[in-house]
């Protein structure tokens, strides 16, 4: 029985050894692992630290990678660990500490106890962690606002950056400024984890990529892939190392293209003989839309297709000032030809040249009787004329795809009864008059108080259509996801770019800028807007037909009318035009008033032109007022009639 229980007992000792021996060989115990501890190390300490304020980070980070890098075994590195969490010290237990923000989004702290860290680093990072709480701390990373002058977004970083001289030969500088970026993610990118794969993974991989020989212009390719990793539309990278010699220039050519039934077609063009909207692109100087695709794909970072082929296609027409790229297009007869397009605007002015429509102004009624508005053209001191002009139409049109130059609080009081919530929003844990500072964590609100204090007892109760498409982005997004609550609203369209929540700017050494969005925004249901983009209540994509017809399909789905809709009457008078189409050059106007009173009368085209303009004077009950339409072109005109409080809208036709 004791040689069993000898025998018993030896097969269980060995078994526990090969267990404990197989555990221990699937912890990587190599230079890249102790690097990889070392970035969560240092930026878990450096953020979370009580002294944080008074330390050069920087430097203890490059003196640190230094010694991680001579380190020739775990003894060596857990040595050099202790001697970088000596110099900055560990936190001191708090008394009464104030209460932990709402939710904790990032902050995950098991990574403290790998197993290749000592007994000593697990001990000092254990006391560190338990002794974190929320502070009022606010010099190192706070809100922006508005004083600094590099600050940039929702979030000013202007108190963590490099200060030193770096060069990129060095791994220890290249590694630097990527431990620099991956902690600023880890802790202040609300959407960290919607990454298609960890973010811990992430920095592994690049840790090795990174390490490898690189000039400049390689290292910062490179760090736009790492960028990309983070599926932000916001994560806009730029230098001018960037711009001269990767991207060759920062000009267009006046075409833009969109991704439409799996082709590259042209939507808009000017000044390239030949090219026509609706044509299809196949290659950029002898390179495939595929080709090229797949090379410039790693470095664009985009949170939807939609948005990807947006950049995609945007970046790869960029050039040096005049300078020639030779485009294969094929025509609507399935003819290939070759042109020479001239690189002439530089990069804001293409964007505003391709987001300009034929119709230029900032709103309108259109054919249908239907009210029109840019949202990139209107401006918070034109809405109350907005509204005036357009609150009788049976319809108002909100055209989001572009980027709007006002945020919809100024919209709001007149076509909601009263403040009401459309989004949750999660702002980061930094220190304010209301807020205490702990990264990873954040404050949750609704944004009804954003909209301030109003009642409306006659808000605007017709029908409210929102065109969005990728080019839709951030507050288009959120203007759209707050007009969407209206009743009556429907959303029209194809994807948006799903990047909401306000963004912030990462400033790195040799001109490297670098965004991302901070702040998160939600539905009021909870439905995510990032990566998803808005919801959509009719998706309607545009086809190479009718680009080729010089149609907007999706306005046209709004407008549903080839003969017109006619708007309501108001109570107070009605309208009607006879005859109508007009075929001699007069026409008559049919009124019906309630009181006697002045009467506005305007004509104009479908572009907003006026044709004729006069007041006249009616009694009560009905009357007529003829038009004079002699010399008008064939075509469709807009008559608007306002009495004191009402603006009825018709549509005439002259044949």
């Amino acid at each position: 029985m004791n040689r069993i229980n000898s025998k018993i007992l030896m097969v269980a000792l060995a078994a526990t050894l090969f267990s404990f021996n197989v555990c221990r060989a699937q912890v990587v115990d190599d230079t890249n692992g102790r690097l990889y501890l070392l970035c969560k190390t240092w930026g878990y300490v450096k953020y979370f630290n009580q002294n944080r304020c008074f330390r050069y980070w920087d430097t203890f980070l490059l003196t640190g990678i230094n010694d991680v890098l001579a380190s020739s075994n775990n003894l060596e590195f857990n040595s050099a660990m202790m001697n970088f969490l000596n110099v900055v010290g560990n936190n001191a237990p708090v008394a009464n500490p104030p209460a932990n923000p709402d939710t904790n989004l990032l902050t995950q702290t098991d990574w403290i106890n790998d197993p290749r860290f000592s007994p000593e680093v697990r001990g000092f990072l254990n006391t560190f962690s338990s002794n974190v709480s929320p502070d009022r701390i606010g010099c190192f990373v706070r809100w922006n606002s508005g004083t600094t002058p590099r600050a940039y977004g929702l979030i000013d970083f202007t108190g963590d950056t490099i200060r030193m001289m770096i060069d990129y030969s060095q791994v220890s500088n290249r590694l630097l400024i990527v431990f620099q970026y991956w902690n600023v993610i880890n802790y202040f990118f609300p959407y960290r984890n919607l990454a298609d794969e960890s973010w811990d993974a992430i920095l592994m991989k690049y840790i090795s990529l990174f390490r490898r020989s690189m000039t400049d212009i390689e290292f910062e390719k490179m760090f736009l892939k790492l960028v990309s990793n983070i599926r932000d539309s916001h994560g806009m990278t730029s230098s001018p190392l960037l711009e001269k010699s990767f991207w060759h220039g920062n000009f267009k050519p006046r075409i833009a293209l969109e991704y439409i039934e799996n082709m590259c077609v042209v939507t808009k063009v000017e000044g390239i003989e030949g090219v026509l909207p609706g044509d299809i692109l196949e290659t950029v100087n002898g390179r495939t839309i595929n080709q090229l695709k797949d090379s410039l794909s790693p470095f664009v970072a985009a949170s939807n297709p939609a948005a990807l082929y947006r950049e995609i296609y945007s970046n790869m027409i960029r050039g040096d000032q005049d300078t020639e790229m030779e485009l294969t297009l094929t025509n609507s007869q399935g003819e290939t030809y070759t042109v020479i397009a001239s690189r002439q605007l530089d990069a804001t002015s293409w964007q505003y040249w391709k987001r300009e429509r034929a119709w230029s102004g900032n709103y309108r009624v259109t054919s249908c009787g239907y009210g029109y508005v840019n949202m990139s053209k209107l401006n918070a001191e034109d809405v109350p004329a907005m509204y005036d002009s357009l609150k009788s139409t049976p319809a108002i049109i909100f055209d989001m795809r572009n980027y709007p130059r006002m945020g919809i609080s100024t919209l709001v009081p007149y076509f909601f009864g009263a403040p009401f919530s459309s989004a949750i929003v999660h702002w980061p844990a930094l220190a304010s008059s209301n807020y205490n500072y702990l990264p990873g964590w954040y404050y949750v609100s609704d944004n009804k108080e954003s909209f301030g204090s109003f009642t409306n007892p006659d808000p605007y109760s017709g029908k409210i259509y929102i065109l969005v498409n990728q080019e839709a982005q951030s507050s288009a997004e959120y203007n759209c996801q707050g007009l969407s609550y209206h009743p009556n609203a429907k959303v029209i369209g194809t994807q948006t770019s799903g990047a909401d929540g306000g963004i912030s700017a990462l400033y790195l050494p040799k001109g490297l800028i670098t965004l991302f969005t901070s702040g998160g925004i939600y539905y009021a249901d909870g439905y995510r807007q990032q990566r998803n983009g808005v919801k959509i209540d009719s998706i309607v994509s545009p086809t190479i037909k009718g680009i080729r017809e010089g149609r907007d399909e999706i306005l046209e789905a709004a407008l549903k009318c080839s003969s017109g809709t006619g708007p309501r009457d108001s109570q107070s008078f009605s309208l009607s035009v006879f005859p109508n189409p007009v075929t001699n050059g007069s026409a008559m106007i049919s009124i019906s008033l309630e009181k006697s009173g002045n009467l506005q009368f305007l004509v104009t085209d479908i572009n907003g032109k006026t044709i004729r303009e006069w007041t006249g004077f009616h009694l009560a009950g009905k009357g007529t007022e003829s038009i004079d339409l002699t010399g008008a072109v064939p075509g469709i005109y807009i008559l608007k009639v306002t009495d004191q409080r009402y603006t009825l809208i018709r549509k005439i036709l002259v044949d």
